[in-house]
């Protein structure tokens, strides 16, 4: 199935990916538990991307990683 065929869908899985913490989790007790999926740059080792450095991004959906991929490396393909 397509997941991007309702704007609705659309929607939700674009703040899903880009939203804030509070845009996605709205009750504390899962925000307690769950916080942190926006941060994704968070996961990426920085310290082992060197300046001609690629990335590919498989599963791109939205984009999100590939976005934070291409802050540290030279080009990204997602």
């Amino acid at each position: 199935p397509n997941y991007y065929d309702r704007q609705t869908q659309l929607n939700e899985y674009l703040v899903f990916h880009y939203g804030d913490d509070e845009d996605i989790l709205n009750w504390e007790l899962v925000r307690n538990k769950h916080s942190g999926f926006t941060k994704i740059s968070e996961l990426i080792d920085k310290q082992r991307i060197g300046s001609n450095s690629r990335g590919l991004d498989l599963g791109c959906a939205v984009g999100r990683v590939t976005f934070e991929l291409a802050r540290y490396c030279e080009s990204v393909i997602g």
